[in-house]
């Protein structure tokens, strides 16, 4: 039996933490880097057997909330939920997270 989870990363999102997502294999997380446009990310998704999705600043509105199975994580890496379709992961039974407060330092600096 596979315990690993697969947890498809949007490109740019992969690059900021490339070192900590691939030491993730030793906690069982498969992390894989995927296009970050909604067709590229949904077709990746589909392809790789991915149940959650760590996604950036880019829209979703359709496809991904497709491909993504009931049950699965979209978390958004970065503060609120602008770019997520909230009644679509609602009606299609995923959880939405975000990373709230990690922008803090770069405000107060600026």
């Amino acid at each position: 039996m596979n315990t690993n989870i697969i947890v498809a990363i949007t490109q740019g999102v992969y690059e900021k933490g490339k070192d900590v997502y691939e030491r993730g294999t030793e906690k069982g997380l498969i992390c894989i880097p995927v296009p970050a446009d909604e067709t590229g990310l949904a077709a990746a998704v589909k392809e790789q057997g991915a149940k959650h999705a760590v996604i950036g600043i880019t829209n979703y509105a359709d496809a991904l909330y497709e491909a993504l199975p009931g049950g699965g994580v979209l978390a958004r890496f970065g503060v609120g939920y602008d770019n997520i379709n909230l009644a679509r992961a609602t009606e299609k039974g995923l959880l939405c997270t975000n990373t709230p407060g990690v922008l803090e330092d770069s405000v107060a600096e600026m």
